[in-house]
């Protein structure tokens, strides 16, 4: 019964999350971090609601409670993430979309102090407006929009019909955009992902655990990763 009041608690944290409503999320999750510490979706609503409220680096110190978590720590291969993280290039942005590989990245960074100087990037948070405003200032990752024009920012309906090419103006890349057919929305996410790239204007190794499909005429697979390459 008490488990099942905690589950419910937990989901009602996402709930306000999803929502917005970041202190409640955050008040749920702290009441019940400070009961239950080891629970990773309690740690997860912790780093994403603190980091709405009060910024990125405050989210960062629950990362490390991971660690005391035995039953996940013991599905990271760490050698893995370190090897990963080891093989990059000086103060690379990467890009992760699958969120125990965010989580494990950070940990390595976070506790093992493995390759602080890479930027490590959770596309899915990319929709969330306090998650873009910490990448710009705290994260020192190049992001052209203005505070405004990123408050401003929204899912839009797909206007294109058919493949459509479009220009990275300063990296002189050109990438296709799926057509309504295959991709209905264009989320904010999406549109983060070439601003930065662009903005970044070949400063950074541009990585991706996964393969981007949108770059992949210009992506290099090297050490398990892939990397942005010139054309």
């Amino acid at each position: 019964m008490k488990c099942q009041n905690k589950n419910n608690r937990i989901k009602k944290g996402y709930d306000y999350l999803q929502s917005g409503v970041y202190d409640s999320a955050n008040l749920i999750f702290h009441n019940i971090f400070d009961a239950d510490s080891n629970n990773i979706d309690v740690i997860k609503g912790l780093f994403v609601s603190n980091g709405a409220l009060h910024g990125y680096d405050f989210a960062k110190p629950f990362i490390k409670s991971l660690w005391v978590n035995d039953a996940y720590r013991k599905t990271i291969d760490t050698n893995y993430y370190r090897v990963l993280l080891t093989n990059m290039g000086q103060n690379a942005i990467l890009f992760i979309n699958n969120e125990k590989d965010f989580f494990s990245s950070l940990l390595m960074q976070e506790k093992l102090e493995v390759r602080k100087d890479i930027s490590i990037i959770s596309t899915s948070l990319l929709n969330t407006k306090w998650y873009i405003h910490d990448l710009k200032k705290r994260l020192n990752v190049p992001v052209s929009y203005s505070d405004r024009q990123i408050d401003r920012l929204q899912d839009e309906f797909n206007p294109f019909s058919e493949s459509t090419p479009v220009e990275l103006t300063k990296d002189k890349i050109t990438i296709m955009l799926k057509p309504k057919r295959e991709k209905e929305v264009l989320s904010v996410s999406d549109k983060l992902l070439l601003n930065i790239v662009d903005a970044n204007n070949w400063g950074k190794p541009i990585c991706f655990l996964d393969k981007n499909q949108q770059f992949s005429s210009y992506l290099k697979e090297t050490n398990g990763f892939f990397v942005l390459s010139k054309p």
